[in-house]
């Protein structure tokens, strides 16, 4: 699986984990530029946007901000919000997703700087105002992302399930399929 692909599971991790448990929404500490998949954006932008209004976070609240913002068919529907949620059979890992989401983030910024440096040099940028670029882009990346909030976490921590979810026909940490 590529860097990208666990990327992406990340992402759907993190807002699966979100809507079963909005709590968590504060303690991932992304932001939707985060978010590489532009489905994913709209999600936590409609998520953030009910929990920083102290609103409820649950399917129909989210499907409704979405639709108020004309972005509800551009995720590709209700179903979409509907599989986030059911394909989230528990919530544990979800610190290990968001470390995941926020260094693919800090990645694709990375890429994006050094990209832009080359357009520089490219154009014809001296070596000095190539290495003063490189200077500020770094120093900007590195205060990107809090340190507290890329801290890494305890194996137990990320394996713990600390909050299961369960179907009363097929028990706890598991949700029926059919």
């Amino acid at each position: 699986m590529s860097a990208v692909d666990l990327a992406f599971d990340a992402e759907r991790r993190v807002l699966g984990a979100v809507l079963h448990d909005p709590s968590l929404y504060d303690g991932c500490g992304l932001v939707t530029d985060d978010f590489a998949d532009e489905k994913h954006r709209h999600v936590w932008t409609a998520i953030g946007a009910l929990a920083n209004a102290d609103a409820p976070v649950m399917l129909a609240s989210v499907a409704a901000s979405l639709e108020a913002r004309n972005r509800l068919v551009a995720i590709g529907g209700p179903i979409v919000l509907a599989t986030l949620y059911a394909d989230c059979a528990t919530t544990a890992g979800w610190r290990f997703s968001a470390a995941t989401v926020a260094e693919a983030a800090k990645r694709r910024r990375l890429v994006a700087a050094a990209q832009a440096l080359l357009d520089e040099a490219e154009r014809g940028a001296t070596s000095e105002k190539l290495a003063a670029g490189l200077t500020a882009r770094l120093d900007v990346l590195a205060e990107d992302r809090p340190s507290e909030s890329l801290r890494w976490f305890d194996l137990a921590d990320c394996c713990a399930d600390t909050s299961p979810l369960e179907d009363p026909l097929v028990g706890p940490g598991f949700l029926s399929r059919g």
